[in-house]
């Protein structure tokens, strides 16, 4: 069985309990049965493979059988600042981060936003992130972030790493600051909502450290300027980056 669960609580010794929907997939959907291997993963790094050793109508006993560290993340993090856009483009959004290796998604709050993310939106994009890993094949979650305003998320730029806002009106272009020199090991990008960004807004990231790239010539959506960027920033790393090999023990 090929299927990935996730554990929402670390993995301990060689016992894995599966409760909840992870639990409702591998009994329902998948219809496992003691003897049925799969495998699993806690957003440690580490994958198990696993052996159904007791199967109840909603929760399933594992044994681990192999523990293994997988080496699927880019080799550098990758932290994502947007203004949500509506509807399911969010869910999105988290699929696409997900699967290009993003470390961790900030909603933030902009003046001109449309979208003002509560404790049930972050819920949700908690979960969709959930299954964008089991298909993806991450051993490690994206985060998704409580929702913060752009002026704190401008100010807390760490030293060392890079920012980059998107912006239409000008900057140069993104590639031309990932190109040719060392890339920091940690790069922070934002993204506006659709109504832009205000100049206050953008004056804050230019006191803060923050550079202004453009993404070529043409109108892009919330989520596709974000993915655009992501891809970029993850793509140029891994050119760069040697294999790292999966270690078993």
């Amino acid at each position: 069985m090929s299927e990935r669960f996730y554990a929402e609580e670390p993995v301990v010794g060689s016992e894995v309990w599966l409760r909840g929907a992870e639990a409702h997939h591998l009994l329902h959907v998948m219809r496992a049965r003691a003897g049925s291997e799969v495998l699993v993963f806690d957003g440690s790094g580490y994958e198990y493979r696993c052996v159904v050793r007791e199967a109840g109508c909603s929760e399933a006993r594992l044994e681990v059988v192999e523990r293994r560290m997988v080496h699927r993340e880019p080799p550098l993090e990758l932290h994502v600042a947007a203004a949500l856009p509506k509807g399911e483009r969010q869910a999105w959004l988290v699929e696409k981060l997900s699967e290009l290796g993003a470390a961790r998604l900030i909603p933030i709050e902009t003046v001109h936003g449309v979208v003002v993310p509560g404790p049930q939106t972050v819920a949700r994009l908690r979960r969709i992130a959930v299954q964008a890993a089991k298909q993806c094949g991450r051993t490690q979650l994206l985060e998704i972030a409580a929702p913060q305003t752009w002026q704190a998320v401008a100010a807390s730029l760490p030293s060392g790493a890079m920012g980059m806002i998107s912006h239409l009106a000008g900057g140069r272009p993104a590639a031309s600051l990932l190109v040719g020199g060392r890339l920091p090991p940690q790069i922070h990008v934002a993204v506006g909502p659709e109504g832009g960004w205000s100049e206050t807004e953008l004056t804050l990231a230019a006191e803060a450290g923050w550079q202004v790239v453009g993404l070529g010539a043409r109108i892009l959506r919330v989520e596709t300027a974000a993915v655009a960027l992501a891809a970029l920033v993850v793509l140029l790393a891994e050119g760069r980056a040697e294999p790292q090999p999966e270690r078993r023990c």
